[in-house]
């Protein structure tokens, strides 16, 4: 790959040109599709399996994307990209878009504290790279949600090809500052905002995280402090985590926890990062940090059913909890997890030690079986 396994790949000349590779997709031939903001626009490159650019696409394997209108000027930023099964490529992100400055008060809705708004952006290629003409106009779609900063997170393609993009948006608010909230769009195949959904096309949604499921249904979580846990209006239970499960059309599935919702508390844990078990089963991977020395204190991990229930099966009561020297000295944070066909799993992380104090610092990796655990390679 490359020369001696390194491939660098020049953009451009000087300062003015940039390219972040936000998005890797790695196809079933071996080529790599990279995705990116590139001079502000939105960027897409191929490369072979042995890195070299794949001269096939687009103009000499790279492809530069102008979303902006006729005569408008524009700057784009690059968050993601989706594939869909026959190949074509659908990239997200936003728009930002230059305004004439227009003298108001700031704290008006309408009123904009920059010479500029943003809209949520996607654009949809062909296989080879070239601008899917039956998607938008020219390729391109863009949707301005509120009136402040939008915040892409992710586009999925759902199974009769329509498009939900997630995202956040603020919104100002006369007199009351800003307020932020988390919208759902969907799109048509065609580009066009999907009318049978929510209010045109858009829907809003609980600020939390968002995973698509395979049947096409959504699983949410979102945490509370544990020091000032929430109440479920639902149950009146005082919870830290919260799951809910959510249909296609975003509205909750009742067959999951209590009307769609399961609350938790579950120790003291910060926010952490949902894994989906291709048995339908999903595990959390979190960490606590309640101890007085502002250390973390242990990494765990929860599995539960995919009805939402904790797995009992799974370590101690659904529960595997560990520190790396048993003593809270030093543990492991801000942990990914990686789950093996066998069933195994992998939980990659950091450690250092606690504030104030010296030790050794690093990257950590524990792979588990069962309620059994083993450190390796440490």
């Amino acid at each position: 790959f490359g020369v001696n396994g390194v491939q660098t790949i020049p953009v451009g000349e000087g300062l003015s040109q940039y390219y972040f590779g936000k998005s890797l997709y790695l196809q079933p031939d071996g080529k790599i599709l990279i995705g990116g903001t590139l001079n502000d626009d939105f960027g897409l490159m191929r490369v072979n399996s042995d890195g070299s650019l794949d001269k096939s696409f687009g103009t000499n394997g790279r492809v530069s994307t102008d979303l902006a209108d006729f005569e408008e000027i524009s700057r784009e930023r690059f968050y993601g990209l989706a594939v869909r099964p026959d190949g074509r490529l659908v990239a997200y992100g936003k728009s930002i878009v230059q305004i004439p400055t227009v003298p108001c008060n700031l704290w008006e809705p309408w009123c904009h504290q920059f010479p500029e708004f943003e809209r949520l952006a996607i654009a949809q290629y062909n296989p080879d790279g070239s601008a899917d003409m039956s998607f938008g106009t020219r390729g391109i779609q863009r949707t301005r949600i509120l009136n402040d900063t939008h915040h892409p997170q992710s586009v999925v393609i759902e199974p009769d090809g329509k498009l939900l993009f997630i995202a956040g948006a603020y919104e100002r608010i006369a007199g009351n500052g800003t307020y932020f909230t988390q919208v759902a769009v969907r799109y048509n195949t065609d580009g066009n905002l999907d009318a049978d959904f929510g209010k045109d096309g858009m829907k809003e949604l609980p600020n939390a995280v968002i995973y698509s499921l395979p049947d096409g249904k959504f699983l949410t979580y979102e945490t509370c402090q544990s020091y000032q846990p929430c109440n479920d209006s639902n149950t009146g239970y005082n919870y830290n985590t919260r799951f809910s499960r959510l249909n296609s059309d975003l509205t909750a599935d009742s067959t999951f926890g209590f009307n769609g919702t399961v609350p938790y508390s579950l120790y003291y844990n910060d926010p952490g990062t949902i894994y989906r078990q291709p048995d339908g089963k999903f595990i959390l991977s979190s960490y606590r940090t309640y101890a007085n020395d502002g250390s973390f204190t242990g990494t765990y991990l929860y599995r539960f059913n995919s009805d939402g229930s904790l797995d009992y099966s799974f370590g101690s009561n659904g529960v595997i909890g560990f520190d790396l020297d048993n003593s809270n000295t030093i543990a492991s944070n801000s942990s990914k997890v990686i789950i093996y066909p066998d069933g195994k799993i992998l939980v990659v992380g950091a450690f250092y030690p606690p504030l104030n104090t010296t030790g050794p610092s690093g990257v950590v990796m524990m792979r588990f079986i069962g309620r059994k655990s083993g450190k390796f390679g440490f």
